[in-house]
């Protein structure tokens, strides 16, 4: 009792010092908001896009709201030149999953010149912190928490930006490699009406899903020889999409290659050509 009394008195003594001072007033109202300070989303990868490092993207943090609570996450974003465009013009954005690594190589390969003339575009690449996934699939044993999940929290985002800047939201698209890819799958399967097309590069889903993955186009690409993620799983999830009437999913295998995300074979003209032609049909319910 005694200890409990000296306790709270030198407690009472040093909430009046912070009162004196010139910082008490601050102190206070953080004690009071502790609660509304975001958490930090701790980026796994302080170079994201390795040796293809594009000089035109702005590192950013946005404080969002999300079911695991207020989070403080970090992002890259690259806007176009829209110099002299018509004040009616509207671009798309796509959204670049990182992978297991940290390691968004799409962004690059993306921002290429002769790809920035053919698919000029907003482009968001968001970080996660380790430990945290984009999505999962629904067929596990033992299924992570949902504040492990970062997706939900940059649609989001996405919102946001689409305020803020001329992006058509009927051309909003997703790409990823890895975990990245499997990203990509939980956009089709949880986001059908924000995302227009999505592009799942060595990902990996649950083919019971199918059912509900049918209304955004999907193209799956992956290599035979991966051993990290068996690619039988992305090619049963795309046929069963597709026998629900998901017409327009579509699988590639790459005869020769493993689990290797940094290869331009993922990021040909042709995925770019596909991805930009999916258009959502805002009218659709």
């Amino acid at each position: 009792m005694v200890i409990a009394l000296i306790g709270g008195f030198f407690l009472l003594i040093f909430l009046l010092l912070i009162a004196r001072s010139p910082y008490g007033a601050q102190i206070h109202a953080v004690g009071s908001t502790l609660s509304g300070i975001p958490a930090q989303e701790k980026p796994r990868n302080d170079n994201p896009f390795g040796r293809r490092t594009p000089p035109d993207f702005e590192k950013k943090t946005a404080a969002i709201k999300g079911i695991s609570g207020l989070r403080n996450y970090t992002y890259y974003w690259f806007a176009p030149d829209l110099d002299g465009a018509p004040d009616d013009l509207s671009l798309p954005l796509v959204l670049v999953l990182h992978g297991g690594t940290g390691m968004s190589y799409a962004a690059g390969f993306l921002t290429e010149e002769k790809n920035r003339l053919a698919f000029p575009a907003f482009i968001l690449t968001p970080m996660l912190s380790r430990g945290r996934l984009w999505a999962y699939p629904q067929d596990r044993n033992r299924q992570p928490p949902p504040n492990r999940f970062g997706l939900a929290d940059i649609v989001r985002l996405i919102d946001m930006l689409a305020d803020q800047h001329p992006i058509d939201r009927s051309r909003i698209y997703v790409i990823g490699c890895s975990d990245g890819g499997t990203g990509a799958f939980g956009a089709v399967r949880f986001f059908p009406d924000i995302f227009a097309g999505a592009v799942a590069l060595s990902g990996h889903w649950h083919p019971p899903d199918a059912p509900n993955m049918t209304s955004v186009p999907l193209l799956a690409v992956h290599g035979v020889l991966d051993t990290v993620i068996a690619p039988e799983n992305a090619e049963d999830t795309v046929t069963l999409i597709r026998s629900y009437g998901g017409r327009n999913a579509h699988y590639i295998e790459i005869p020769y290659m493993s689990h290797n995300c940094p290869s331009s074979e993922l990021y040909q003209p042709l995925v770019w050509e596909w991805l930009f032609q999916q258009r959502k049909n805002r009218a659709a319910p």
